[in-house]
């Protein structure tokens, strides 16, 4: 079961619930109005004793925190991906919908079952490199690494289109390192470079117009027929676009206000997907 803490007047509270509250806690705001946004641990149980924390029970969940997105767009390309993903046992946007929050179940032999904090521990590292591994392949995207720790904290802020699926496949560990395939994803932070005189949006919108233009000139040459080229810019486009390392919730949101999206809209974001996965794996 979860850690839920609550911090006030510098003092912590900490109470075990079971995921399904802690769903409803999230998808219903119920500490929308408190001044410090209560906090959860999906590793393990805690207790305060004596004034002191106490480690009870190992909870065999673990986060992943996919942080630092550009906008709302983006964030929501990935949740949409996320909850694809059978893994996915609960995920959610920060308040600021820059980031998502993704918890996964780990399972594992009843004869491997960890007794101590030291094997509690090496099944959570176990746990989390191997949802860091699938997560950073399915989403096409370098994910930021953190140190796991049974006592890593996520916010449990308020969103109402939070996704649960209570039948989620887990991650069968048994804590041991593993040696992972090399994966080779586009890193969106620091593909892009600023023009001369032009901010970070100026130089997004120039960088665009530009793949804009170019994929107008050769999709319409590799057309079929002038009645059938809408799609073929729109693929050129995200390609150009991928290889001028525009974000790709960026490229597309600007696309779909394009001529070009009245005929590709039902494709338009699988269009832009497989332009940006077509060098994810080494």
């Amino acid at each position: 079961m979860p850690t839920l803490i609550k911090e006030k007047n510098n003092t912590r509270t900490y109470t075990c619930e079971n995921i399904e509250e802690v769903v409803s806690y999230i998808q219903e705001g119920a500490f929308m109005d408190m001044r410090n946004v209560p906090m959860l641990r999906m590793g393990a149980n805690y207790r305060k004793r004596n004034g002191k924390e106490v480690l009870e029970a190992f909870c065999g969940m673990v986060t992943l925190s996919i942080s630092n997105l550009p906008g709302e767009e983006e964030t929501r390309m990935v949740m949409g991906r996320v909850k694809m993903i059978p893994h996915t046992l609960l995920a959610w946007r920060s308040e600021d919908k820059r980031s998502v929050y993704v918890v996964c179940r780990l399972e594992w032999t009843e004869e491997n079952t960890p007794k101590t904090e030291e094997q509690m521990m090496a099944f959570q590292q176990n746990g989390y490199q191997l949802m860091h591994y699938i997560y950073s392949a399915q989403l096409v995207m370098n994910v930021d690494t953190a140190e796991p720790t049974l006592d890593n904290e996520v916010p449990c802020c308020y969103d109402a289109e939070a996704y649960y699926n209570p039948q989620a496949l887990p991650f069968f560990v048994d804590g041991q390192k593993r040696s992972m395939p090399a994966l080779n994803v586009p890193d969106q932070k620091t593909g892009l470079k600023l023009l001369p005189g032009l901010d970070e949006q100026q130089t997004m919108a120039f960088i665009y117009h530009n793949c804009y233009r170019k994929a107008m000139i050769e999709g319409r040459k590799k057309a079929a027929s002038e009645d059938d080229w809408e799609q073929n810019v729109a693929e050129q486009l995200a390609t150009y676009c991928f290889d001028s390392g525009l974000p790709i919730g960026y490229a597309l949101s600007h696309t779909r206000l394009m001529p070009i999206a009245r005929k590709t809209a039902f494709c338009l974001e699988m269009i832009f997907e497989n332009a940006y996965a077509e060098e994810m794996l080494s």
